[in-house]
């Protein structure tokens, strides 16, 4: 029985786990039952097991034994198991308590809430801790339990919105500073902050305008630091109903590659027309500065076995070439 519940980790590249060595449990307690059956005739065959003196040292011992074991698994239950980053995320704490501070708070501006699955738990589980159906709401984040989250959408139709985290998740610090420089009036609970601003477009650096596939109005660019560090903005169309993902390659002045990033942190599912999406490209792979960007939108379901399959720009081309100043 031992071996056959290990053996799913003795044969695969999963560490073992409590779920996967479960079969365990039927198991571990046949111990102890064997010594607390055979417990009377130890006492009849050791005889100073049965003296008064015996007795009590004995029922001392599991007594202390008892509390302390009752202590240690209070502490690990009630303080040190909560903390866990892990357990934060399979419970979704920090969503719980944003729903519990939407429910007591009297404003009704759209929200926008980060988290570790937009795509599969934080839905619904922002359904069960919701008691009111009259806020508008969008979701975002990774999937990465460390990785700091690089997209922001800001709810459109409303003069002003809401985002919040979960305080073990962050944003990439340029959309950090970005939320600040646009007024952001910052307030941080136990589990999740809570982002306070009024909506405005956004005004890039590099103010641009071109449509990707009907689907999303490009806004402009900004540069923040050697060419490395670019962040996008777009305004949703018309929301699709296939995955969208960005590229962002830097390119040498004779169109090779020389870095790229590819993300989207806010799934296409979720987008509603004038929606604003801010993305922070971190270019990665090169040593040398970029003389220009090649910028597009694709489906990454389509990427296998065929060529990605690119949203094309004002009709005509698969991607946009942005120059490097």
């Amino acid at each position: 029985w031992l071996l056959a519940s290990a053996a799913p980790s003795l044969v695969t590249l999963d560490a073992p786990s409590s779920i996967r060595i479960i079969n365990l449990l039927p198991v571990l307690p046949l111990f102890p039952i064997v010594v607390i059956h055979n417990l009377g005739q130890l006492s009849t065959v050791f005889a100073k097991l049965s003296t008064e003196k015996s007795k009590i040292r004995g029922k001392l011992v599991l007594t202390i034994l008892l509390l302390f074991y009752i202590g240690r698994t209070a502490n690990w239950l009630y303080r040190v198991w909560p903390q866990n980053d892990e357990v934060k995320f399979v419970w979704q704490a920090a969503l719980t308590d944003t729903g519990a501070y939407l429910n007591n708070s009297p404003a009704t501006s759209p929200v926008a809430i980060a988290g570790w699955s937009p795509g599969t738990m934080d839905p619904p589980t922002m359904r069960l801790a919701l008691q009111r159906d009259d806020l508008d709401l969008r979701y975002f984040g990774s999937d990465s339990m460390n990785a700091p989250i690089n997209t922001l959408i800001l709810p459109g139709g409303s003069d002003t919105i809401r985002i919040t985290r979960p305080n073990i998740r962050t944003f990439a610090p340029p959309l950090e500073n970005q939320l600040v420089d646009w007024g952001a009036v910052v307030e941080t609970h136990e589990e999740f902050t809570i982002y306070d601003l009024r909506f405005t477009n956004p005004i890039p650096q590099h103010p641009m305008s071109a449509n990707f596939g009907g689907e999303l109005q490009f806004l402009g660019y900004s540069i923040i630091t050697h060419h490395a560090s670019i962040i996008t903005y777009w305004q949703v169309i018309t929301p699709p109903h296939e995955p969208r993902r960005f590229f962002l390659h830097g390119l040498d002045s004779d169109g090779n590659m020389l870095s790229q990033h590819d993300s989207l942190d806010a799934p296409a599912v979720h987008w509603q027309p004038g929606d604003i999406l801010v993305q922070f490209h971190e270019l990665v792979g090169g040593n040398l500065a970029p003389t220009q960007l090649r910028l597009g939108v694709y489906n990454p379901d389509s990427c296998t076995p065929v060529p990605c399959q690119n949203l094309l720009v004002d009709g005509e081309r698969p991607f946009l070439i942005l120059p490097v100043e």
